[in-house]
């Protein structure tokens, strides 16, 4: 028997091993597992261990490099137009848009309500009307490839309607015990970024409520406004409870 008749009488060879008919596949086959065993036993080649040292110490310095330059691990995520950031730190849990029960006498633009996630009761907010961002008079169209839409279609509105819908997200933030939740149009992706990467703020870049952002910064071909989660979560709770 060879070391490797798996290759020309096995399965991959031309089936002519009598062990098939018991086996039915060599990875049931004791001589297929023995040989597999005697490669992960067998003694490195000379050099090996000292290669991969040296690998995993050029690694190392590359990442304590960049932890030099003090990293932000960023969730980006979008309002209508606008592109916003806020530590990952903060965020509880990202799921599917959910029903929001209003509060007699309490409910407004902002607090919409409360809603249930997981059994736990969780203020609902309006992020877009607490940053003053203006909801768009026609649906946001994204740069996705995935977003193809029928251009000949008389119905075109409802459609791009439905696609932006899908990639609606409810955000669950918690900070020191404090909860809120809100709706956002998409969730893009978890960014790290350079502390020296965030630009300072100035009145001509933007268009938001600028108390409660930090600075901005650019993720690919957009700017993203890095929100301060310390203002944001004492704002909410000093203007709505």
């Amino acid at each position: 028997m060879t070391d490797n008749c798996w290759n020309q009488i096995g399965v991959c060879g031309d089936r002519s091993c009598l062990e098939l008919k018991t086996f039915v596949h060599c990875r049931n086959c004791p001589v297929y597992s023995t040989s597999g065993r005697n490669l992960l036993e067998r003694e490195a080649p000379s050099g090996y261990l000292q290669e991969w040292t040296n690998l995993l110490a050029q690694k190392d310095e590359k990442i304590d490099a960049r932890s030099d330059r003090s990293t932000v691990l960023a969730i980006v995520f979008r309002l209508g137009r606008e592109w916003l950031a806020l530590r990952a730190s903060v965020f509880k849990e990202v799921t599917r848009p959910c029903i929001v029960r209003t509060l007699p006498h309490r409910s407004n633009e902002i607090l919409l309500g409360i809603a249930n996630i997981h059994g736990e009761i969780i203020p609902c907010i309006s992020l877009s009307k607490f940053l003053g961002i203006e909801s768009p008079k026609e649906a946001v169209q994204v740069n996705r490839e995935t977003r193809k839409i029928d251009s000949y279609s008389k119905n075109i509105k409802s459609l791009i309607s439905i696609e932006t819908k899908q990639y609606e997200r409810t955000i669950v933030l918690e900070k020191e015990s404090k909860i809120w939740m809100f709706q956002v149009d998409e969730v893009s992706q978890t960014y790290r970024c350079c502390q020296d990467e965030i630009q300072e703020l100035t009145v001509t870049t933007h268009n938001l409520t600028n108390s409660y952002i930090k600075g901005i910064f650019n993720l690919k071909d957009r700017k993203v406004s890095y929100l301060n989660d310390d203002l944001l979560f004492d704002a909410l709770d000093r203007k709505l409870f």
